[in-house]
Parts: structure tokens; C-alpha cells; sequence
């Protein structure tokens, strides 16, 4: 799943279709070093939690 954490890539997604790659958006990438960050830290997370390997964009 491309671009995850926008448009219409939404959580049920995650269990709808046969998904073994979770690539996360840029700018939740770039927001790793500040506070928003948090989203990043839990989105790979959620995805080593599915067994999906986790893919930052950027």
C-alpha cells in the first residue's frame, strides 16, 4: 500500500486486500524528528504487528 496515512489508504485497507508492504507518506517521514512524529513511530508499529514489511517514502 502506497502512500499510507492519506487519501484513501485507510485502516480497513490494512485488512481488506492482500498487503505485504505498508510504504509510509513523506511527510509523516519528515516528521520523525519533531513531536507528529508519534504517528510515524505507531504506523510502523502497526505494521510490524501485521508482518508487513514497512517502507518509509523519502
Amino acid at each position: 500500500m502506497d502512500d499510507f496515512g492519506t487519501g484513501y489508504s485507510s485502516l480497513s485497507c490494512l485488512l481488506k486486500f492482500p498487503i505485504d508492504v505498508l510504504k509510509i507518506d513523506k511527510p509523516f517521514v519528515h516528521a520523525i524528528s519533531t513531536s507528529s512524529g508519534i504517528l510515524a513511530s505507531a504506523m510502523i508499529a502497526m505494521g510490524n504487528s501485521l508482518h508487513y514489511k514497512v517502507v518509509a517514502e523519502g
